[in-house]
């Protein structure tokens, strides 16, 4: 196996360890409060740039990784809904669904892979807001660990994409993706041990 397959399959594998400490995570410690909600948007997201994504790098060791988050991502969604950790949906989780809606509208009126991926990428962006205010504002309801799982996984995809290196476009996806995981579990790591 070359080093650019390795990565590739090990970045995916990384991924579902990150949901795997998660959800562990989430159903045994009460200080965590996530929102299906937000879970749903992302599981939605995440199918949306998936998709997007194999049509930019049509390259399926550069795929494995986005879809294993959709999976672990609309798993982790199913779960929370069972559990009825299910929240009204706010004002920015509402913008955040229409703004994915109407990406999805550009992609079929226009067919292109490549900017419908980079606005996903705006998107996922936007959905991270709230998420890294509430970290901020309240370090303890976050693992920083599976934040730094999931960045680690898309270095990874990062060095797969660097390794089997087509077009720029392709780094969008795993570049965007470190930068909003990592910025998560760093919150997550050293405002709590300011608390």
């Amino acid at each position: 196996m070359n080093i650019a397959i390795f990565c590739g399959v090990f970045a995916g594998v990384m991924q579902v360890i990150g949901y795997w400490i998660y959800n562990k995570d989430v159903f045994t410690d009460p200080r965590r409060k996530p929102n299906a909600v937000s879970w749903g948007l992302w599981a939605f997201g995440s199918l949306l740039t998936s998709s997007s994504y194999a049509e930019v790098v049509h390259d399926w060791v550069k795929e494995i990784l986005p879809f294993a988050c959709v999976i672990a991502c609309t798993l982790t969604f199913l779960a929370f809904l069972i559990k009825g950790k299910l929240g009204r949906p706010d004002k920015w989780e509402v913008a955040i669904l229409i703004l994915d809606l109407l990406i999805l509208v550009f992609w079929v009126v226009t067919e292109s892979a490549n900017w419908t991926n980079l606005l996903l990428m705006f998107s996922v962006a936007f959905s991270f807001i709230p998420n890294l205010r509430s970290v901020w504002k309240k370090p303890t309801t976050e693992n920083p660990l599976p934040w730094f799982v999931w960045s680690f996984a898309y270095a990874l995809l990062f060095l797969t994409v660097i390794l089997r290196f087509e077009k720029w476009w392709d780094l969008a996806y795993p570049v965007t993706y470190f930068i909003l995981h990592f910025a998560v579990g760093l919150i997550a790591k050293f405002r709590t041990a300011n608390l």
